[in-house]
């Protein structure tokens, strides 16, 4: 009995070992079927040409998600231009100009400004839209910087008014020159032209640059004037559409001067440096004379330009791209505040997520559909 019961203990150990043995076995075969499934659909993808061909319910969830994300992005287009529509409302509501640059800067987003042209700025048009001052003159340093800033903007205009011509006429008719400094004009004889082009014997590089710099200057007045032309526009239209289309103020008639006073000033301003240029480069000594001389010129008439080298007004005084944005979104297209209805909204489109507006009528059971299409609501 003893030896048959150590047979037995044997046969139990060896039983043990044997499914011991067959559990890898196991495991290896529970994973077969997975790689039959892989042989099946490469040979699958073989027979179809190499391409994947989808099932009929991987369409549907394919077809089902597009839609999705169509009436997401319809949807996003849609609030978009809701809030447009509400900001340009607002705008128009302003009860003051400081109420309108103020409802601009933050009604107006950034996203909106990609494609938009920005309108440059001076302070004649800065003070178009507002006082120059902010009305925060007072006795305090606010008070006394707003002050500076709007006697600063005066000087500048009287500067650009009277410089051109007094530089022109002080060479001209020897305006504020010491005698020794004067240009002797009455020996100057048209009639011979060997000695009136001798400079050009003598000094040959200095004429030559003085010629160059003369050019330059007054294709660049031209270019200004013909670009300030195009802005002054811009701005004067948007005033008119302004003053038809803001109930609460109206734009006074200092902003009005300012505009009109701008054009002159800049009109004025280019035309008598690019006669002071001409006898004032012409009667240079060197040419560094004749640079420095040109520059100066340059910069009379951008004085009065945003970020000039004067710091009366700079860029954070002009919302010029907004206004840009303005002119093309609601002056160019007369935009008016509508009455419309809520319906074709949101809350109104599809409930499969196609991104179109419901069926208008009712269902057999008296019920508002709340589908497109037959399609739609069949699933």
């Amino acid at each position: 009995d003893g030896g048959c019961g150590v047979g037995d203990d044997d046969d139990d150990d060896d039983d043990v070992d044997d499914e011991e043995a067959l559990i890898p076995v196991q495991r290896r075969l529970q994973g077969e079927p997975i790689h039959s499934m892989h042989h099946e659909t490469g040979m699958h993808q073989r027979k179809s040409g190499g391409k994947r061909v989808e099932t009929q319910e991987e369409k549907k969830i394919r077809r089902m998600l597009e839609k999705q994300n169509q009436a997401q992005g319809e949807a996003a287009t849609k609030q978009e231009a809701k809030r447009m529509e509400s900001a340009k409302k607002q705008i128009l509501e302003s009860m003051t100009t400081a109420d309108f640059l103020e409802s601009v800067e933050i009604l107006i987003e950034e996203d909106w400004l990609c494609n938009i042209d920005s309108l440059p700025g001076s302070m004649y048009f800065i003070a178009t839209f507002g006082d120059l001052t902010k009305d925060n003159v007072g006795c305090n340093l606010v008070g006394v910087k707003a002050a500076a800033r709007f006697l600063g903007c005066l000087v500048i205009g009287t500067i650009q008014f009277v410089s051109g011509p007094i530089v022109f006429f002080s060479i001209i008719a020897n305006w504020g020159m010491q005698p020794g400094s004067q240009y002797q004009w009455q020996n100057w004889d048209l009639s011979d032209g060997y000695e009136s082009l001798s400079d050009w014997r003598h000094v040959k590089v200095k004429k030559l640059m003085g010629m160059l710099f003369l050019f330059c200057f007054i294709l660049n007045g031209i270019f200004v004037l013909l670009d300030g032309k195009m802005v002054w526009f811009k701005i004067y239209n948007m005033l008119q559409y302004l003053e038809r289309k803001t109930p609460n103020f109206d734009f006074n008639c200092v902003s009005v001067a300012s505009l009109y006073a701008g054009a002159f000033i800049n009109c004025w301003t280019v035309l008598w440096c690019s006669l002071a240029s001409y006898v004032v480069v012409g009667g240079s000594e060197t040419p560094k004379d004749v640079l420095l001389d040109s520059l100066g010129m340059l910069f009379l008439y951008n004085l009065d330009s945003i970020g000039s080298e004067l710091g009366f007004v700079d860029a954070d005084d002009w919302p010029g791209d907004r206004l840009g944005w303005i002119f093309e979104e609601m002056v160019k297209k007369n935009w008016e505040p509508s009455e419309e209805t809520e319906e074709g909204t949101v809350e109104n489109m599809c409930i499969k997520g196609c991104g179109r507006p419901v069926a208008k009528g009712l269902d057999a059971k008296g019920r508002p559909y709340d589908t497109c299409c037959r399609g739609c609501g069949s699933g």
